[in-house]
């Protein structure tokens, strides 16, 4: 499952054998020479790929590094299980449901169900920081490396289209596809949702009238996404809490993408955040070196929220998911480049987080969206008067009497409950995501911040 970017440079060796253009026909042939795991280091992707030995018995399974395509499985005494998500391993027997790391191959000896796992590789260590290159160097390298990254995503048979915000990380993505798609005569359509007084929508229009896209709104009501609540925890898998608010709104969104419209591709920001220190939190880092390890502790930790959130809310809606901020080239330039670069930076007397990123694309965007404060998606989707999470306080106030006590906050007690009535075989240890460095208890919302200013957004 899954798609190699880098298909074409692997299918090279091998074309007198081939019959298709397919980025997977070529895998049989690579673990045929190099090994499984040789072969799985060479590729540059998303991908949960399995390879079975029918003579030694053999199965082996890896994830990608990031971990954007899922694989669980589960064992007991008599039968060993693998799937891309929890549920099709509930409820059948196999003991406790697990899921096997990003950048980790699984090794299952199928004749005393013997398995191990072990990583075939990581993303950079925090003290990796080594690149001696100039501010101003390294503000092209990021352009060059992300409009080279969405330019390998588009390769596909099927239409394109991207999720479109209107915060900076989406509104970039949309930019680069529109002017791609441009010069090879097409229209790249973008896709925005909100409840009735969202000011994402607004933000959302002026980027697509900038770049001149077919721009599409699914404007959502409250009531509506309160009661879908229930479906994104079955098709997350997931109780936590930021997690849950941001994925109601896109999972709506994707649904009403795939019934209604061609576009089966779809593009989106997710990752910019945890790469780039984007979250208003980094404000508070202590220092520099500080944020540069925090940024690489959330790329780790991505496939348990943001990429999670992605994946399901898309292919639960057979739709596929293209991820350009998780580059492996951008990934790794970033995270080694100087820390100071990738932090909150004074400009024109604020202090603007991902300004590096800012200054690389601000050419292809509205003044007002390249310089505009980060939001949370699950606020901004709603009117910063009443944000959404504030929406589910209410309704969760209001059904306490069927909600189990898990030592967490109503909201996220409420979660848990549903995910426990949904799920028996899988309790997955899922830490609730909370800003560092900040005094908010338990609650993950940026609007709860010191350095949240509601005006800007």
């Amino acid at each position: 499952n899954g798609e190699i970017y880098n298909y074409e440079d692997l299918y090279e060796p091998f074309k007198k054998l081939l019959k298709s253009k397919s980025d997977c026909e070529v895998l049989p042939h690579l673990i045929h020479s190099h090994g499984f795991v040789e072969t799985v280091k060479m590729l540059d992707g998303v991908f949960a790929l399995l390879h079975y030995n029918k003579s030694t018995g053999q199965c082996m399974v890896a994830r990608d590094r990031i971990g954007v395509k899922p694989v669980f499985f589960a064992c007991n005494d008599g039968y060993f299980g693998i799937a891309s998500e929890a549920k099709a391993l509930d409820n059948l027997n196999f003991g406790s449901i697990q899921q096997l790391q990003p950048g980790c191959v699984l090794t299952l000896n199928t004749k005393n169900l013997w398995w191990l796992s072990d990583s075939y590789t990581s993303l950079p260590s925090p003290t990796d920081g080594s690149l001696t290159i100039p501010y101003d160097e390294c503000v092209k390298t990021v352009h060059d490396l992300l409009v080279k990254s969405v330019q390998k995503r588009m390769t596909s048979d099927r239409d394109i289209g991207c999720l479109l915000s209107g915060g900076l990380d989406s509104s970039i993505v949309a930019a680069i596809l529109a002017k791609e798609m441009r010069a090879q005569g097409k229209l790249l359509r973008t896709f925005s949702v909100g409840f009735p007084d969202s000011t994402d929508i607004i933000y959302a229009r002026e980027v697509a009238k900038h770049i001149g896209s077919d721009h599409q709104e699914y404007i959502i009501q409250y009531g509506d996404a309160l009661k879908r609540i229930k479906d994104v925890i079955y098709a997350t898998e997931t109780f936590d809490t930021t997690s849950i608010r941001a994925s109601t709104p896109m999972f709506m969104l994707c649904d009403w993408i795939s019934k209604n419209f061609p576009d089966k591709v779809i593009f989106s920001g997710e990752g910019s955040d945890e790469l780039f220190c984007g979250y208003l939190y980094f404000h508070n880092a202590p220092s520099s070196d500080d944020a540069h390890t925090d940024s690489v502790r959330l790329l780790n930790e991505l496939y348990m929220y943001d990429v999670l959130r992605a994946d399901r809310c898309t292919a639960g809606n057979g739709l596929e998911f293209r991820e350009p901020f998780l580059d492996k080239n951008l990934i790794d330039f970033v995270v080694k480049m100087n820390a100071s670069y990738n932090v909150p930076r004074l400009r024109d007397g604020v202090i603007f987080e991902k300004t590096i990123l800012r200054e690389a694309f601000q050419d292809y965007l509205p003044p007002s969206v390249a310089w505009r404060r980060k939001a949370a998606f699950s606020d901004a989707v709603s009117s910063s008067q009443k944000p959404w999470y504030k929406w589910i306080h209410e309704y969760v106030g209001d059904r306490l009497d069927t909600v189990k006590d898990f030592g967490g906050t109503e909201e996220s007690n409420y979660f848990k409950t549903i995910f426990h009535n949904l799920f028996t075989d899988y309790r997955p240890s899922i830490p609730l995501w909370l800003p560092r460095w900040s005094n908010v208890g338990q609650e993950p919302s940026a609007t709860v911040l010191n350095v949240y200013k509601k005006e800007e957004h």
